[in-house]
């Protein structure tokens, strides 16, 4: 029989995204202790993103080096397997992103899979995906990942579930408890989405693609003279990216992730997207259409963001006609999460204390929540051209 890694049989594909395909795989090892990245690596990880190293020096592309050449042989090693024992095997989801050897092209590893892999090891928690091992082979790196039937944006858009208010409560005390446990170890995942949460056989929701999170402690990140803490505007799916950021906002706070969860929330249960632009200027139309034009009455310092535009739109539907068949509770929870002003949006443990969560209908149980159907797509070899 040929494994991957000597451990690894593939079953097909179930997925792909920016930095490379994932996997559905046979796991003939599943007690033997997963391998990691060294605690230096992942502290090379978070210093790059604190802005304390640059990825552009020599000193950092040196110690990288360094560090891989003596986990190299460790992370690529194979186990051989005597005999295969039946009924120890196990599903995994296996993601393969392509990585050129830093020794054949200066700077050209994809940092931001070393950094999923660095939040990944750090955050074990019931609501994140679990990660069970890594290993480099020829010019990939595969992560692997406990298996998880499918995600919420299959749930929602490709089986047409329809979801109950206590699905929608479930789902949602499940996305708020894993963020909650995000923003206290100061990490913003930027980058929420129904397709970034994933469900298990169980019913259980799990958080995914740590691509572009980052750690964020504004007394870390703030430069001295200009009293700010700039970062990358580039963050966010367009249909969830708050306003800040479509108006050109590099200094932000873990407000963008709560504006994130407001859109979930509305979209499983209209079974659509909230807020859907053709492009980010026609994003804000969007928003302004729903939620009233941002000036400085309603969002104080709005018109000095980089690229404020002034809208003259008029409202079409606000919450409270969107949601008119839902609870007073579920409107107030959501009005307090897509609000323009950042500084007014619920934190997270606000919104955890919402007394929606305790008000009728209760949450369903995790067995009670309608499963995405598995879809896996054959594939006939593992290579790394696939």
């Amino acid at each position: 029989m040929s494994l991957i890694n000597g451990r690894y049989k593939k079953v097909g594909r179930i997925g792909e995204g920016s930095y490379g395909d994932v996997y559905k795989c046979i796991d003939y090892l599943p007690d033997q202790p997963p391998r990691t990245l060294p605690s230096e690596t992942c502290k090379l990880v978070k210093d790059v993103q604190y802005g304390l190293i640059s990825t552009d020096t020599d000193d950092f592309e040196e110690n990288f080096q360094n560090q891989f050449k003596e986990n190299d042989k460790y992370l690529k090693e194979e186990v051989k397997i005597d005999s295969v024992e039946e009924g120890k095997e196990s599903y995994v989801a296996i993601k393969k992103s392509k990585w050129r050897r830093m020794d054949y092209l200066k700077h050209s590893f994809n940092f931001s899979t070393f950094k999923e892999i660095s939040f990944l090891q750090e955050l074990e928690h019931p609501n994140i995906v679990k990660i069970r091992d890594i290993f480099f082979k020829d010019i990939s790196i595969y992560v692997v990942l406990e298996y998880m039937v499918g995600d919420l944006h299959q749930l929602v858009h490709k089986d047409k579930a329809a979801l109950s208010p206590s699905h929608v409560k479930y789902i949602m005390k499940e996305i708020l408890t894993g963020l909650q446990f995000m923003h206290d170890k100061n990490i913003m995942h930027r980058d929420l989405k129904p397709g970034n949460l994933l469900i298990s056989d169980k019913g259980e929701i799990r958080y995914a693609d740590f691509g572009i999170a980052r750690y964020y402690e504004r007394e870390i990140l703030q430069d001295k003279e200009t009293d700010s803490a700039q970062l990358t505007r580039n963050v966010c799916t367009r249909y969830y990216k708050p306003p800040e950021i479509l108006y050109g906002a590099n200094e932000y706070d873990f407000s963008v992730d709560i504006w994130g969860v407001g859109c979930i929330m509305a979209e499983i249960t209209l079974g659509r997207h909230l807020f859907q632009g053709e492009n980010e200027l026609d994003q804000l139309n969007k928003i302004f259409s729903t939620l009233g034009n941002a000036v400085e009455d309603n969002w104080p310092g709005v018109s000095e963001l980089p690229n404020y535009i002034e809208y003259d739109c008029e409202i079409q539907e606000d919450l409270d006609t969107l949601f008119s068949s839902q609870t007073e509770d579920f409107i107030d929870l959501i009005k307090n999460m897509i609000i323009l002003d950042p500084s007014k949006r619920f934190t997270v443990k606000e919104a955890l204390e919402h007394k929606y969560f305790t008000s009728e209908p209760p949450a369903c149980l995790p067995s009670e929540l309608p499963l995405p159907v598995p879809l896996t797509e054959a594939i006939d070899d593992f290579t790394d051209s696939d």
